[in-house]
């Protein structure tokens, strides 16, 4: 019965210790994730910039021109 306690004990916490790695592992990944969503939205709004200047250009070129 002791042995088998101890089996159960060794058990318990590498299933534990795997748990704790495979959540370390998932934070990892969640901040990288999190970076990369950050530098895909601070391009977005620089590109969404360049067209709003690009379409204020044309139309003030079309405005001049008519």
């Amino acid at each position: 019965m002791k042995r088998k306690l101890d089996e159960v004990a060794q058990l318990k916490n590498v299933v534990n210790r795997n748990l704790q790695e495979d959540l370390r592992y998932e934070k990892e990944l969640n901040e990288k994730l999190r970076a990369e969503l950050e530098r895909f939205e601070h391009e977005k709004s620089l590109l969404l910039k360049r067209l709003q200047d690009q379409e204020q250009l044309a139309s003030d070129i079309s405005k001049e021109t008519s």
